[in-house]
């Protein structure tokens, strides 16, 4: 029997929001609330799956305004396992905090999937701020209202992705971004917003919110597949019609600034802002190198970074040690400190992790240009470098990892798949590729025709590919948490040195940056911008409207 699309569709973009109302009305009931909710979690992820499943066989699904291309429906799926495991580990945080946090993720991930399947500039104006909006929400539940730049730095990037939308409907004469061609202002600064919206952006919006303890950090999941349905909406718009060396600037600059800010973070939450941030940057890269292959590249990497980033949110996430602090079973530390290994492997691009081909594929596309631009030669070695630096910055978390049972056997399940991913990525997605490719009307870097047809890999093949893909990460583990079965807490790679006076006035500083947090002034100008948002979505509704689009 086939599910008319309507009710696919609706399923799989209202699914999750009604997981967290129905969560949320049984709170009182804390296994059946579990159960039910996760049930209604799990059946919009299914059907979201159908969707991608069908458009992948060739079929349309469409229902008004959501009418999914393949590349949208991919990100969807893998988008809603990492925000299944920031939900688990939303789970763990206090009553108050457990209610915003699982709430808010959830609209969140609804906004998110609504923003994907829709090619319409009213629909994506339109649910571009509900993430922000509900993790300033989450933030008022819990107990954590640091908020100056996390919520301000996402409120702009509402506003930015807001006015590129806008820019791109005045300038098309369309309300749909598949009319658009070329690199201009609109698709510019729905990159930007894309950016700071994947996390990619350092000291600001997902990443700031990233760095947090408190019940809005769980939505960066859902930012971060927000970020990338941006960076997909426009990014082929750049990468389709050549380089764009400001892009690649740009993201190789934010790649170097990651990477220092891992090698000097003083905490975790800072430590994995940073490497999620170095592995976020790639993506920019590739698609700012421009061609098929640096499309090639973004198709490789997305869906590792949105998976590796999940896994590490799930095992490294800081409140997790206080919670099971004391002496536990070996087992669950050294399997999330594996895990760990390869979440930080895979967003760092070294192999045989998720993100290994596509991360080599663009510094080698880098690489292969600067044979006639020198300029690219250093990009290659700057975006490498700064790669290298996020992930010794990260070891230390291997380390402090002290999941529970559950946290570290998901994320072993996660880990796992990272490396059938990074070990055979011509088998995970030959067919899906020239799909995506045809779809975009793209030229196709090589003959995959039969791709789908190939014969199945050989057991043993896959038996040594794995073994092989063991090895480096059962070592990265060993250095992490040492040889010995000594847990401890995050000690950054750069020791803190002595206070000083000029230290003092730092910390003064820092007190006093506080105590206007504190005030809720970050939330209010958060909201602020928030209104300005709002503003722009209704003029741009207004005009869609006088011009029959509506």
């Amino acid at each position: 029997m086939t599910i008319p699309d309507p009710v696919l569709l609706q399923a799989a973009s209202v699914g999750p929001a009604v997981a967290g109302v129905v969560w949320l009305a049984l709170y009182r009931w804390p296994w059946v609330r579990r159960v039910a909710g996760g049930v209604a979690y799990l059946a919009a992820h299914g059907a979201a799956l159908v969707v991608f499943w069908r458009l992948y066989g060739g079929e349309t699904v469409a229902w008004r305004e959501l009418q999914p291309g393949l590349l949208q429906a991919s990100i969807v799926p893998i988008a809603e396992l990492g925000v299944l495991l920031a939900l688990i580990r939303a789970g763990t945080l206090g009553y108050r905090a457990t209610i915003g946090a699982v709430v808010a993720v959830t609209v969140s991930t609804s906004a998110l999937v609504f923003g994907a399947y829709s090619m319409n500039l009213v629909v994506q104006a339109l649910f571009l701020p509900v993430p922000t909006l509900a993790a300033v929400a989450a933030s008022l539940a819990g107990r954590e209202h640091r908020s100056l730049a996390g919520f301000g730095g996402l409120a702009a990037a509402d506003l930015v992705g807001v006015l590129g939308l806008a820019v791109l409907f005045d300038r098309s004469g369309s309300s749909t971004v598949a009319s658009v061609d070329g690199i201009g202002l609109g698709s510019g600064l729905l990159l930007l917003s894309a950016a700071a919206k994947a996390g990619a952006l350092p000291g600001v919006a997902t990443w700031r919110l990233t760095q947090s303890e408190g019940p809005a950090a769980p939505v960066t999941a859902a930012l971060r597949g927000q970020g990338v349905a941006l960076s997909a909406l426009a990014g082929p718009i750049v990468a389709g019609v050549g380089e764009s060396v400001p892009l690649a600037s740009a993201a190789v600059v934010a790649t170097l600034l990651a990477g220092a800010a891992g090698l000097v973070a003083a905490r975790s939450q800072a430590s994995l802002a940073a490497l999620f941030g170095a592995g976020a940057s790639v993506q920019f890269l590739a698609l700012g190198l421009g061609g098929s292959v640096g499309l090639r590249a973004f198709l490789l990497l997305f869906p590792a970074f949105l998976l590796a980033s999940g896994v590490a949110f799930l095992v490294g996430w800081p409140p997790q040690e206080a919670q099971f602090a004391g002496r536990r079973s070996r087992v669950p530390r050294w399997a999330g400190g594996a895990a760990m290994a390869v979440s930080v492997a895979s967003l760092a691009g070294f192999p045989p992790a998720g993100g290994f081909p596509g991360t080599w594929l663009t510094l080698d596309l880098a690489t292969a240009r600067g044979a006639i631009e020198p300029l690219y030669v250093v990009v290659a070695g700057a975006a490498a470098l700064g790669l290298v630096a996020a992930a010794v910055g990260a070891i230390p978390l291997l380390r402090a990892a002290r999941p529970g049972w559950i946290s570290a056997l998901l994320g072993a399940g996660g880990a796992g798949l990272l490396l059938y991913m990074g070990s055979l990525p011509g088998r995970v997605g030959g067919g899906w590729w020239v799909r995506v490719e045809e779809g975009l009307n793209a030229p196709e870097l090589l003959s995959f025709a039969g791709a789908p047809d190939l014969p199945p890999v050989d057991g043993g093949i896959l038996l040594v590919a794995a073994g092989a893909a063991a090895i480096p990460i059962a070592l990265v583990a060993l250095l992490g948490r040492g040889f010995r079965d000594a847990a401890g807490t995050f000690t950054g790679v750069m020791p803190r040195r002595p206070a000083r006076p000029e230290r003092r006035l730092v910390g003064l500083a820092g007190k006093l940056q506080a105590s206007v947090e504190r005030l809720y002034i970050g939330t209010a100008a958060a909201l602020l911008i928030e209104l300005a948002v709002a503003w722009s979505i209704v003029q741009l509704v207004i005009r869609a409207g006088q011009r029959g689009f509506l």
